[in-house]
């Protein structure tokens, strides 16, 4: 059941920038949406093309459509969180970008760490949900927890810290005094709302405090639609999970049918088939398309060369409390 109730983000606005000179580019475009993962303890880099990524989309869902699944996100860059186990039985060339994902209180596993491009320990339960630190790590030890994983993996893969999009200051603090790469802020189910705005803001604001205004900040929050993006970038997040604008995209798990005619009858089926698989991942790869439009279009807008241009001050809203909040933030 889809939720009519409105985000904050109806209400905020990306404003039309001065007009300037245009040299003509190639193929019209001048522009980087590209996301630099620097490894702090290391020197590797992982670039991320786009500002989109896929956190909760897996096989589980798709069944034989997983790897077709996988095949689009290699050809469009688009980096997953996946188990190793969800990929391995994959061509190489089917395999996109992996990003691993150990949630509290479990055990690590090493072939999960020592195959990932970037690793995230996320502060929740998998079973209950429940936020909180892991009891035998515990914020105070964060940072220790951080440097044994680096150790573990050679010290050339990233490493990021999932919290609550409303988490305090001080959870914040200690995940950047851990040393981590990148943060994700998960905001659940129900609509993008003041109090998620306010925690990925204090977020993008104690990352400056502590001098690292280009730390990625990864946003996973119920989006509807594609202008959100965008607008979440200019709010202070680096990259954004599309799961929720592609979930209706996605193909089912076909059943076998128990009765299926010999012949041209049989052919016929088997055509139907291919044809069902086909026809939702191309709707699929036509509105990833669209989503990366969507975000040009407003860099263009506001005339930003680079994502990292897109900041508060070219957003814009009638609402006073939200005017009061952005002002707060910005400069």
């Amino acid at each position: 059941m889809v939720s009519t109730a409105t985000s904050i983000l109806d209400s905020i606005y990306i404003l039309q920038g001065a007009l300037t000179p245009l040299a003509p580019v190639p193929n019209g475009n001048a522009q980087s949406m590209a996301i630099d993962l620097k490894c702090q303890a290391g020197t590797r880099s992982l670039l991320l093309p786009s500002p989109l990524i896929v956190r909760n989309t897996s096989s589980r869902q798709l069944g034989p459509h997983w790897r077709s699944f996988c095949s689009l996100l290699c050809k469009q860059r688009l980096p997953v969180y996946s188990p190793v186990a969800e990929l391995e039985s994959l061509p190489t060339a089917s395999i996109p970008l992996r990003f691993a994902q150990q949630f509290i209180n479990e055990p690590l596993d090493p072939t999960e760490i020592h195959t990932a491009d970037a690793f995230e320990l996320i502060m929740r339960e998998r079973a209950t949900g429940r936020w909180g630190w892991s009891s035998e790590v515990g914020r105070n030890r964060l940072a220790s927890f951080v440097s044994a994983v680096r150790c573990a993996i050679g010290g050339e893969v990233p490493i990021g810290v999932g919290l609550p999009m409303e988490a305090q200051r001080d959870d914040v603090q200690a995940a950047l005094d851990a040393g981590v790469d990148f943060l994700t802020l998960e905001a659940g189910a129900g609509v993008f709302t003041r109090l998620h705005l306010q925690g990925l803001l204090l977020a993008r604001r104690a990352c400056k405090e502590n001098r690292l205004d280009g730390l990625p900040i990864f946003v996973d929050l119920p989006l509807r639609s594609t202008d959100a993006v965008a607008k979440l970038i200019a709010l202070g997040a680096s990259c954004v999970a599309i799961d929720p604008l592609i979930e209706t995209l996605l193909p089912k798990p076909t059943k076998s049918r128990g009765n299926v005619a010999m012949g041209s009858g049989m052919l016929s089926g088997i055509a139907v088939a291919n044809q069902a698989e086909v026809a939702p991942l191309h709707d699929l790869e036509q509105m990833l398309g669209r989503q990366l439009l969507s975000v040009s279009q407003s860099m263009q807008r506001c005339g930003a060369a680079r994502l990292s241009e897109l900041d508060l001050s070219q957003l814009w809203t009638s609402d006073l409390d939200l005017q009061r909040m952005l002002s707060a933030h910005s400069g």
